[in-house]
């Protein structure tokens, strides 16, 4: 049987580079975020002739498209292709002895523009959807929208904020996920990816581990969240408590005080600040052989490591080219157990006489 083989692709500002670094490549490093950063890339070079430090010299801000190709390495005479994306360089660094050129660079889904121009803006009567599909057209992406959920606003106020800073603190706030990569905007459920079947699964044993660690903590972890809110124009107060009904159950009770407009609201609040808090309970890491279908957003089952079996989803994957071979880390975090309800209305209060006008803004 052939060798396996693992080689980088990369087209520098339209010209394929690919051949010319062969020679001169240590370390070719992608991390592919699920959500909330930037995607990654990282490539060090040999520069003993001083030709990537004077001739071939790497610009900031040129833009680079990379990929990884496998070969025989699932099967003989398969080869396998994984986009890394499109990424813009940011920093050019020099090192030695023995001399190197390192550059690193960012995904370049989104412009500049939606990074880091400040705007204002009121947004009136609009969905999340809406927000983000606006935000996703002016700066020339496309939106995939992967969520059952879409609060609607009747106003939002974007002050001094990037176009990208405003829409990913509303979708934190509405417990979504959103990740720009390649030309396209993801909005997604984290608790549905979570629960999504896993692809493969990584067994106690198994030869393609490099190495692996796991964590359990229950420092901020909570048995349970109440959602505790008096509507002052409904003069009703919905009160919702979600999570374990036992009375020896560990932890302590999350208290949230936030405006909702009714009690399947109060859920389904109660249930995203809880999944928030809770979500990081139990993580995980692994070192394996390369292995091109292990993606950030993903889920991998974990199969024979006692109290920390189960499935988990994958926050973070790093692939590594260098000429020790290809590897691929993972960072984990295993799904946080669903809490039930438990939803009382409570008596409505005595008529109020003076309103503090406050509490509609």
């Amino acid at each position: 049987m052939e060798a396996r083989r693992a080689k980088v692709d990369l087209i520098y500002e339209g010209a394929n580079i690919s051949a010319d670094i062969a020679p001169f490549l240590i370390d070719f490093t992608y991390t592919d975020n699920s959500h909330g950063s930037d995607d990654e890339l990282s490539v060090t070079l040999e520069d003993r002739e001083g030709l990537w430090r004077g001739p071939w010299h790497p610009e900031k801000g040129a833009l680079i498209r990379a990929a990884i190709t496998v070969r025989n390495w699932q099967g003989e005479g398969e080869v396998l292709t994984m986009p890394c994306g499109s990424f813009e360089i940011d920093t050019v660094e020099c090192s030695g002895p023995p001399t190197q050129v390192s550059l690193k660079a960012v995904s370049t889904a989104v412009g500049s523009s939606a990074k880091r121009e400040q705007k204002t803006k009121a947004w009136e009567n609009i969905p999340l959807s809406g927000v983000a599909g606006e935000i996703a057209s002016s700066n020339g992406l496309s939106l995939s929208w992967d969520s059952p959920s879409d609060p609607l606003y009747d106003r939002k106020d974007q002050v001094e904020k990037s176009d990208l800073q405003f829409l990913r603190e509303l979708c934190e706030e509405a417990g979504l996920a959103l990740k720009v990569t390649d030309g396209k905007m993801v909005i997604f459920d984290e608790k549905d990816y979570e629960t999504r079947a896993p692809g493969s699964t990584i067994v106690f044993g198994d030869g393609r581990i490099i190495s692996y660690r796991f964590s359990s903590k229950s420092a901020q972890v909570y048995k349970g969240a109440r959602v505790k809110y008096h509507h002052p124009v409904q003069d009703e107060t919905f009160d919702v408590y979600m999570g374990d009904e036992e009375e020896d159950a560990s932890g302590e009770t999350l208290q949230i005080n936030e405006a909702v407009n009714s009690e399947a609201e109060a859920e389904q609040l109660a249930a995203k600040r809880l999944h928030e808090k809770n979500k990081s309970e139990t993580t995980g890491s692994f070192e394996l052989m390369g292995d091109l279908s292990l993606v950030g957003g993903v889920t991998v089952g974990v199969a024979g490591f006692g109290a920390f079996d189960g499935v988990y989803f994958v926050e973070r994957a790093t692939h590594r080219i260098s000429r020790g071979g290809y590897a691929t880390s993972l960072e984990l975090r295993r799904g946080a157990k669903e809490k039930k309800a438990a939803a009382t209305k409570a008596p409505k209060a005595a008529p109020v006489i003076d309103y503090d006008f406050d509490v509609y803004k």
